[in-house]
């Protein structure tokens, strides 16, 4: 399977920015064997903005994707779970559904990753030598 590194951009500076998210849900619980304890549905505000723009991938306080890049998910991905988020924009009305995928960690970021600190920790003593 290819993986993807999704990376922030200057471009997403006008995407939607949740608002006391930490009241509603733990990002602990996204996670397969918790995700239970998330309702099927959920409502978030967002900060208003002129310039606010419905991008196709937030990430964060939480992965959250379009109804577009949840449907590619669907072709390369039968079994995952999801919650639908809507957010609202209070004064304006604006409001967008949204997908939280729940994914099981990868391991193989966490070996990638893994290497990456061991190679700067080698360079680090290679250089105090």
């Amino acid at each position: 399977m290819k993986y993807f590194v999704l990376q922030d951009s200057p471009e997403l500076k006008n995407a939607p920015q949740i608002t006391r998210w930490y009241e509603q849900i733990d990002v602990r619980d996204i996670r397969a064997d918790t995700c239970y304890k998330q309702p099927e549905k959920q409502v978030f505000r967002i900060i208003s903005s002129e310039r606010l723009v419905f991008t196709d991938i937030i990430l964060f306080p939480f992965f959250l994707v379009s109804p577009m890049v949840y449907e590619v998910i669907l072709m390369y991905r039968e079994a995952c779970l999801f919650r639908k988020v809507f957010l609202a924009e209070a004064e304006t009305g604006k409001a967008q559904m949204y997908y939280l995928p729940v994914m099981e960690e990868s391991s193989d970021i966490a070996l990638k990753k893994r290497s990456e600190e061991r190679r700067e920790g080698k360079e680090c003593r290679y250089r105090w030598w």
